[in-house]
């Protein structure tokens, strides 16, 4: 995106590995390879992307 981002599991900011065009999809698709925190424990853990100060809708993880 034009705008910084950043993303977070389990209200933890996190790292990424990729961040960019998804392969083979459509025009507009944002992809994003994010690291689970070591710390963010088991469970559904919501996952949330700011990009340019709004954030996105909170989506789960399962994290065993």
């Amino acid at each position: 995106p034009a705008a910084p981002f950043s993303i977070s599991i389990g209200g933890i900011p996190t790292s990424y590995t990729y961040a960019g065009t998804a392969p083979q999809s459509f025009s507009g698709f944002f992809q994003v390879n994010a690291v689970i925190p070591a710390n963010a424990g088991p469970g559904n853990i919501p996952v949330v992307l700011v990009v340019g100060g709004v954030s996105s809708t909170s989506l789960n993880v399962a994290v065993r």
